[in-house]
């Protein structure tokens, strides 16, 4: 949530009026009699205190025709809620009323339509609910449910979990009908598996447990994803988990697994189409990866970096010392890296359909790669072949199949200064299988020829400057002003014209869902802009130097749209007057705002699970706020830099 809006919400509720409940009878009738001995599933008597709705702090709702719990401030450990309150129906349990409040049993009535994010964290004794007949929550197998929608024949087709009994251990598995969890509901249970449908994460699976990164019992060994996509940084620094089961998955998201420390083993079925960008990187223990079932497995893209910094991954090694992840049937899938760096020549097996980034990277005496005929390549990573100072232009020929190009791939290498330059740009390639821009030379004015399929955006980017584009590709398509270059359907800005005059302001189209790395660096005096609301991905470095003018300090407000901020994304951006993060977004490289001047303050909202090192460097922010019970685990253990993490970060804010 924006810091602005969560400072008005505190206002509102400081306004209201607050009711503590009473034991006595209620206007709208007698509580429900609840014994101060009751038995639990195993038989099993518990002692409580006597059963009493005493302590409970209401709210008022704003149309005046209801009320809702907002606290609890009683001794009992056994709660009744009234149906009705003042003679209005209680209708919700606001997010934390109950929090660690070592509740052992509860009455939910039948008016209570709503039940909000960790209602029940730190109640691990909490193992007896009653419910009210014809309400709308009901138990089932130690599950809190509600029907949110039932077909013509009355059968639930989507139901709400709303809490499960902390005394369920074993395997757990969430019915394929569940479409919504609420945050917290598995709070101090011991269960050892969970099988699930990963579209229910929001934000980071910890949020299943709870609101701190320390919230998953160390019992959670294993996962079991049933179907859909897991989306970005799901597992993001997870420390219990050590196997990870899919099926029938379409998508691994970016950064899905970064830093889950004890995560040794995954299989990646067939039906895995692509996986992102550092989606297992930084898993110092994965030593067993197998990629696909058969010969025909479904991957076509993966992610720069997917494995960075993991165990020993390798399924199969050849002569030349080449490692490759794999299975039996397809023995070399994704090419890892050469056993030696002094490595002079090598060959690409046929099966192979991924380079990994910087699989080649500083083998200063690479000097020949040979593609099979019957190459079916479909991705090169960023920086693969950096620095192999050897290595000539005849190595840059690429197959139909290529699908990804990435960043960085030639950079500091043989091929990059033999380059065929033409109308300001640096190509390899040729026409059959197309042409890549590697680079830039010193011309201003620029055209992309045909055939050309993909284009370095960092090489560009950080050459001399642009000042506009024209295009003979189907590929990319620049602005009607010719300023700015996108992919032919507009989603991605990949290129900006450096040198040109933007007039104090800049516009983009309405569905850019990507900025490209340096995109829009050193673009100099914007009196005005504004952010797409479609956008998701900044890339690294895009807004870098990006100078707002020094006599008009802009806000600056990233779209809640807006998933990954890249490294030094807003790094140096000129003098601005404040900085929103909005909820939704997930992860912030490193240094990314650093060097700025203007806010002093920053609030991240607990949907971030990932931030990189040095995230404010040398910027005037002295005061950050998060929302989180705790650091997460996934983040940089120096994303704070210089500041004093004791006296200028607070977690915990209170929603």
């Amino acid at each position: 949530m924006k810091r602005n809006v969560r400072n008005i919400a505190l206002t509102i509720l400081a306004c209201s009026a607050l009711l503590v409940g009473c034991k006595k009878k209620d206007k709208g009738g007698d509580e429900p009699s609840i014994p101060s001995a009751i038995i639990d599933d195993s038989g099993s008597e518990i002692t409580v205190n006597d059963a009493t709705s005493d302590g409970l702090v209401f709210e008022r709702d704003l149309d005046g025709e209801g009320f809702s719990i907002k606290d609890y401030v009683g001794a009992s450990n056994n709660v009744i809620i009234p149906e009705t309150f003042e003679g209005k129906p209680v209708k919700a349990i606001q997010s934390e009323a109950f929090r660690e409040k070592k509740l052992v049993r509860v009455h939910i009535p039948a008016n209570v339509e709503t039940i909000g994010d960790y209602a029940f964290v730190g109640c691990p004794e909490l193992n007896v609910i009653t419910v009210a007949k014809n309400g709308h929550f009901y138990l089932e197998n130690g599950a809190l449910i509600k029907n949110l929608a039932v077909d013509d024949k009355g059968n639930p087709t989507s139901r709400l979990l709303a809490f499960v009994l902390p005394n369920k251990t074993g395997q757990f598995d969430i019915a394929d009908n569940i479409t919504r969890v609420v945050k917290g509901a598995f709070a101090s249970t011991h269960l050892t598996i969970l099988k699930f449908n990963p579209a229910l994460i929001v934000g980071n699976f910890q949020f299943f447990f709870g609101p701190s990164s320390s919230s998953i019992p160390e019992t959670v060994k294993e996962v079991i994803l049933t179907k859909g996509d897991i989306a970005d940084n799901s597992f993001a620094g997870v420390k219990a988990i050590s196997a990870v089961v899919i099926y029938d998955i379409k998508n691994i998201g970016n950064r899905a697994f970064y830093n889950c420390p004890e995560l040794t083993s995954v299989l990646i079925p067939d039906s895995v189409v692509s996986i992102g960008e550092r989606a297992f990187a930084n898993c110092a223990k994965l030593r067993r990866v197998r990629v696909g079932n058969t010969a025909n497995p479904g991957l076509t893209t993966l992610g720069d970096y997917a494995f960075e910094g993991d165990g020993k991954l390798i399924f199969n090694e050849t002569l030349d010392g080449i490692r490759y992840l794999g299975n039996e049937t397809l023995r070399y899938f994704i090419l890892m890296e050469p056993r030696d760096s002094a490595l002079e020549r090598v060959t690409i097996e046929p099966d192979t359909r991924f380079i990994a980034s910087e699989a080649f990277k500083d083998c200063a005496k690479l000097n020949k790669v040979t593609y099979s005929e019957a190459d079916a390549l479909f991705g090169i990573g960023a920086h693969a072949f950096e620095n192999c100072l050897e290595l000539p232009a005849s190595a840059g020929k690429f197959s139909s199949s290529l699908r990804y190009l990435g960043p960085g791939v030639y950079k500091g290498s043989k091929m990059l200064t033999e380059a065929s330059a033409q109308s300001g740009f640096k190509y390899t390639g040729d026409s059959n299988g197309g042409y890549a821009i590697i680079g830039r030379d010193s011309s201003a004015n620029v055209s992309i020829k045909a055939d050309t399929r993909f284009i370095d955006a960092e090489a560009v980017n950080t050459g001399p400057a642009i000042s506009g584009f024209t295009s003979q590709s189907a590929e990319f398509t620049p602005s009607d002003d010719r300023k700015l270059l996108f992919t032919s359907d507009f989603k991605k800005l990949v290129a900006a014209a450096h040198g040109a005059s933007y007039g104090g302001s800049f516009v983009f189209p309405d569905n850019v869902e990507e900025i490209a790395p340096y995109a829009l660096s050193g673009i100099a005096n914007m009196e005005s802009f504004l952010m797409p609301t479609t956008l998701k991905v900044v890339g690294d470095g895009a807004f870098m130097n990006f100078n707002t003018g020094v006599s008009k300090k802009l806000p600056l407000e990233l779209p809640s749209s807006l998933r990954l901020v890249g490294d030094n994304a807003f790094k140096g951006m000129g003098t601005i007057r404040s900085l929103v993060l909005n909820d939704g977004l997930l992860s912030v490289g490193a240094n990314a705002f650093g060097e700025i001047n203007g806010p002093t303050e920053l609030y991240i909202p607990e949907s971030v699970t990932y931030v990189g090192a040095n995230l404010v460097k040398d910027s005037t922010i002295a005061r950050i706020e998060v929302e989180a019970d705790d650091q997460p685990s996934a983040w940089d253990a120096s994303w704070v830099g210089t500041l004093d993490i004791e006296t200028a970060v607070r977690f915990g804010v209170k929603r």
